[in-house]
């Protein structure tokens, strides 16, 4: 008898908490846009733009768009690197353009600590930084 009391009561907290992440991730994306995600999705873009013209560079565009959309709504997103999966290219990548997205997203979170409502944001520009420096040894969930 009392597993049935309870049993609704859990329903009523999951269903409570699913609509609490949702909000959080519409929250935290809409002051992502705002306070620097858009120029990070663009300046993603260009470097997938970039590396289109070029016939070496053309599989990594397809990923540098990919991370264009996650730098435009990272909030549900996670990250996992894989390390020792194509390290040469790797290395070459992580010296070149790797190290420039890597340095504005850690300017980005830099700023972001500047203020308390920014603090959410932090873990966000690291997420992506973290991209920035491997994307090749990267799964987005």
């Amino acid at each position: 008898m009392r597993a049935l009391i309870l049993k609704p009561r859990v329903y009523v907290y999951n269903y409570l908490m699913q609509i609490y992440r949702k909000a959080y991730r519409m929250l935290g994306n809409a002051y992502w846009k705002l306070f620097g995600g858009i120029l990070l999705a663009l300046l993603w873009a260009a470097v997938g733009t970039l590396l289109l013209c070029t016939m070496i560079g053309f599989p990594l565009s397809l990923k540098c768009y990919k991370f264009a959309y996650i730098s435009y709504k990272p909030f549900g997103h996670s990250v996992t690197v894989v390390p020792g999966k194509n390290l040469l290219l790797a290395l070459i990548w992580a010296f070149t353009l790797g190290a420039v997205m890597c340095f504005v997203c850690l300017t980005g979170a830099f700023v972001s600590c500047a203020t308390v409502i920014g603090i959410p944001a932090v873990w966000q520009w690291l997420k992506i930084g973290r991209l920035g420096l491997f994307p090749f040894s990267s799964y987005v969930d």
